[in-house]
């Protein structure tokens, strides 16, 4: 009973260092951010130890110099978990026999559930379990069907999901479709990628949308997209971690992960339930404020002292060499100015015109807000703010032409209006 107990332990542990070592091997290159940008698919369910399940290939396999290089390492960093007393053991020396096999070897180059693994090991001599799906099932599960308790996992795993706020999945935009298809989006992905390496993922997007707000788009949805999968992937993880929902799963599905059998499709149909999701939180607002200049030519602000003007007195735009507020402290321009004038520095302020207030009809935000999303509403409106309607509408006609196109046609019927 001692011995058939320690094979068993043997056993688990050693199937499962084979899979966590060839996850150690794929995470020492992980896929670049470019590679994520434009990711569609549903996150895999296989967040734990057990191997994959993929569909079998009426051919032999052939085995590689790399997969059996690779073979080798994973069965010698599994001796290394083990003592030598332990691998002296004629049980642990008979399956590590099998397991270093060449048979051993064309059997795997196919991805094999656990179970099918136990049951080669079993067919070969070993003292290992058979039909071990059913084994772990009925730890949690005494009585009944793996199929009897499927209504009560979906639920389980319906309000998990809907605690967590995920929803269902969602239909890939027609902007990002059409950016699919130019030839030239690779470059452009990698030099995206560069630009939010360099600046930092908020400012890097803010840059983007500065010079090409199409490609700025795809690159914020395939990055919301890479977050909503990792909810998805962290909500899973912690569903198939519950003992309970292990053994049921590898009942019902015999631990297949993959195919029309796999947990993946089932967990799939569970999702397709859910009710879309709600719309993606921009990951900035404004797409002007707080940009720093490009590293390679930092500028200092200009500031002006906020001082009064008499009616004599006109305002006049900085020159270029205006002293910066790092260099000189700020001084009256009046000879006339007291000692209680307020001489505090403030940011220098756009220059304003006659037309310079944006109208205050509420038509005018309303027809913005029912034609565009609220990431590019928000975005015209602080620009328009921030530079006044004659400059912001210059800014916008190089970062959102179309948002241009109705801001001048509603500010040209305003002035008509006036």
């Amino acid at each position: 009973m001692h011995t058939k107990r320690f094979v068993y332990i043997f056993i688990g542990v050693l199937v499962l260092t084979l899979g966590t070592y060839t996850f150690w091997r794929v995470a020492q290159n992980p896929p670049s951010v470019v590679q994520k940008v434009f990711r569609t698919t549903h996150p895999s369910d296989s967040t734990n130890g057990s191997p994959t399940q993929a569909p079998h290939s009426s051919e032999e396999p052939e085995l590689t110099e790399e997969a059996t290089s690779w073979h080798a390492e994973s069965i010698a960093f599994t001796k290394s978990l083990f003592s030598q007393e332990q691998l002296a053991k004629p049980d642990a020396q008979r399956i590590f026999k099998l397991l270093e096999s060449e048979e051993y070897q064309s059997f795997t180059a196919t991805p094999r559930t656990l179970e099918e693994r136990f049951e080669f090991l079993a067919d070969r001599g070993a003292d290992v379990p058979r039909n071990l799906n059913m084994l772990l099932f009925r730890k949690s599960f005494p009585t009944g069907e793996p199929a009897d308790f499927e209504p009560e996992m979906r639920q389980k795993l319906l309000h998990a999901l809907q605690e967590a706020g995920i929803g269902g999945p969602e239909e890939v935009p027609a902007e990002i479709l059409a950016l699919r298809a130019n030839p030239n989006l690779m470059t452009k992905l990698t030099q995206a990628a560069a630009l939010l390496e360099e600046y930092g993922q908020k400012e890097g997007l803010q840059r983007l949308y500065a010079s090409e707000p199409a490609l700025a788009r795809g690159v914020e949805w395939g990055l919301q997209q890479e977050q909503a999968h990792e909810k998805k992937r962290a909500v899973l993880r912690t569903f198939w971690d519950n003992k309970r929902h292990f053994h049921w799963r590898m009942g019902y599905f015999k631990g297949h992960v993959t195919g029309e059998e796999g947990s993946s499709a089932w967990v799939n149909e569970v999702l397709a339930g859910l009710s879309p999701a709600a719309p993606a939180v921009p990951m900035f607002v404004d797409s002007t404020e707080g940009l720093s200049p490009p590293k390679s030519d930092r500028q200092v602000e200009t500031v002006l002292p906020d001082i009064p003007t008499t009616p004599q007195e006109k305002q006049h735009p900085p020159s270029s060499d205006m002293p910066t507020v790092q260099k000189v402290a700020p001084r009256p321009t009046s000879p006339t100015a007291t000692p209680n004038q307020d001489k505090r520095l403030t940011p220098l302020t756009p220059m304003t015109s006659k037309s310079s207030q944006l109208p205050t009809d509420d038509d005018f935000e309303t027809v913005l807000r029912e034609r565009f999303s609220s990431t590019r509403f928000n975005r015209a409106m602080e620009a328009l703010n921030r530079y006044g309607p004659e400059e912001g509408v210059r800014r916008l006609k190089a970062s959102d032409p179309e948002m241009a196109v109705q801001v001048e046609r509603l500010l040209q019927k305003q002035q008509e209006k006036d």
